[in-house]
């Protein structure tokens, strides 16, 4: 197992770099973005403890989305570290890539075996890349790289898999509009089920049936909890 880590501003080669690894891979690559290649395929993070692989790829591009430093501690953290952690076991090689290493959980950049750092030039991209020991350099010219480009959309927006509970925390702050969205999904809940005894279960389940973001669960419950 390698980690490789790839830091740089917006428009540095990140992206580009971390597809090139893909596309010269030998081994099975996993992506969070979509590359036009037959040995890479999109990868969902909830099978990553059950993959048909022996050997492969992963990687993660603008990786703060996961493994946001700030929340080192959430369930998603603590599942892409257990990752990590058996990932020499499992023959998984991780390369992630951010604006800043500092966003990046602590505990990746400690076991990280080879950072880049990412530049872009007047002729293309230049990489500096260290083991700790050693640096070397490297560049990718701008005649290479649209051979690269054409791969993979240069404007794919890497979101969080947990965006819609944020912006929905987000929204609620706006107490007026948390009201009428509760009364909303009252209705639809006294709708959905009659006489039945309210439990969290029960409401979880249906949030989850109607594709809403469990952040109303609390707020919910405790609505139907009241006499009417």
């Amino acid at each position: 197992m390698v980690l490789i880590i790839i830091v740089g501003y917006m428009g540095s080669g990140k992206t580009l770099l971390a597809t090139d690894f893909a596309l010269s891979s030998k081994t099975p690559v996993l992506a969070n973005y979509k590359i036009e290649s037959k040995n890479v395929a999109l990868l969902d993070i909830g099978n990553l403890l059950h993959l048909p692989y022996n050997k492969c790829k992963v990687i993660l591009d603008e990786c703060y989305a996961y493994l946001e430093s700030r929340m080192s501690m959430s369930k998603l953290n603590l599942y892409m570290s257990y990752i990590l952690f058996q990932s020499r076991k499992r023959g998984i090689d991780f390369i992630l890539t951010a604006q800043l290493a500092s966003s990046i959980d602590n505990r990746f950049i400690q076991l990280a075996d080879i950072i880049i750092v990412a530049q872009r030039e007047k002729d293309g991209f230049k990489y500096y890349v260290t083991n700790n020991e050693i640096v070397k350099i490297f560049k990718i010219t701008f005649v290479n790289a649209e051979k690269i480009w054409c791969r993979y959309d240069t404007s794919e927006v890497i979101l969080p898999p947990q965006m819609q509970n944020l912006e929905t925390e987000i929204q609620i702050l706006d107490r007026k509009k948390l009201k009428i969205r509760l009364t909303e999904l009252e209705k639809m809940f006294k709708k959905e089920y009659k006489d039945i005894k309210v439990s969290h279960a029960l409401v979880d389940n249906f949030l989850l049936d109607i594709d809403e973001s469990d952040v109303y669960g609390s707020y919910l419950y405790a609505r139907l909890q009241k006499p009417r």
